[in-house]
């Protein structure tokens, strides 16, 4: 390694390395082992991971590169190929494992993102409370800085969804991929994918707006979306207020009675005035428009005392 990355085995020589010079150093390590050909991967030529190279000069030239160059003067590429071949001048290669997988990777089904929560499920999730808008934590074992993430997902379907305020989810931190951030229900079950962004410095008002205008995107939907949830309620509401003042209207009414005007109840009072007449067909007595008067016998009768003479 002090011959490829002398800067590296550098760092190395210290006992302890901040994050960022970590994942820089294994990055690099990580590149070199994958880009090694002199390796004895068991299987590798049984399975075609070898090139041809061609000698051209004191190099060897893998394939593709060899069947780049012109030919020789009335010669073509192929019996250019031929003739080194004849010649002794061939050899082959192990391909690198870097190799191997850019050749094969279209080949490979992508993991999607909610496979993350199928895979690590709950007990591997992350308990985060969306605060005003964003999940923000600090942990080292992860890396160092502030995970800071907008609490606005992008669903499997491809909509956009705002998390509400206060409300705890499971996430899902990927320390070699920082800039997504997979989020599900308490459950566990796969919600969609959160991005990440940096706080912006005061400094920078060019930052700063942009953070402002996401954040007051984020609150214009999730103001649009409590108005839709409380809309019913709230037309039920006003719906029962215009009932309840529709029965009491009626019930005063009633308690008050038929309103008929002083002129139309003299009205009625002529037309249906009882006269001598019509009492006395409803009682068959004859009756004049005025009583008979009682009699002395009939007065004195009842003044005089009822009770049996005692003597």
């Amino acid at each position: 390694m002090a011959a490829v990355a002398p800067n590296l085995a550098a760092k190395l020589r210290r006992n302890v390395l901040t994050w960022h010079e970590w994942i820089e150093v294994s990055t690099q390590l990580y590149a070199i082992i994958n880009d090694r050909r002199d390796h004895r991967l068991e299987g590798w030529r049984e399975s075609g991971h070898e090139i041809v190279q061609y000698r051209v000069g004191d190099q060897f030239l893998d394939e593709a590169r060899f069947l780049a160059l012109p030919a020789p003067v009335g010669c073509d590429i192929e019996a250019w190929a031929r003739s080194l071949a004849e010649a002794g001048q061939t050899s082959t290669r192990l391909l690198s494992p870097a190799e191997v997988w850019r050749a094969g990777r279209h080949e490979l089904t992508p993991l999607p993102t909610y496979g993350i929560a199928a895979i690590l499920g709950p007990e591997l999730g992350r308990e985060q409370k969306v605060d005003a808008g964003e999940f923000v934590w600090e942990d080292a074992d992860l890396g160092a800085g502030e995970w800071r993430y907008f609490a606005r997902i992008t669903t499997p379907e491809g909509r956009k969804q705002n998390l509400p305020s206060g409300e705890i989810f499971q996430v899902y931190p990927n320390p070699f991929l920082r800039e997504e951030l997979c989020v599900a229900d308490a459950k566990g079950r796969f919600l969609g994918v959160a991005q990440r962004h940096d706080k912006a410095c005061r400094a920078d008002a060019e930052a700063m707006q942009e953070q402002f205008k996401t954040i007051a995107v984020h609150m214009a939907d999730e103001k649009a979306a409590l108005n839709r949830m409380v809309a019913p309620l709230a037309q039920e509401r006003l719906d029962l207020q215009r009932h309840n003042q529709d029965v009491a209207a009626e019930a005063a009414k009633i308690a008050r009675g038929p309103q008929v005007s002083t002129r139309r109840t003299a009205a009625i009072a002529r037309t249906q005035e009882v006269t001598a007449e019509d009492f006395a067909a409803a009682t068959d007595t004859e009756m004049t428009a005025t009583a008979a008067p009682f009699s002395a016998e009939e007065i004195a009768d009842l003044f005089s005392d009822p009770r049996p003479d005692e003597s």
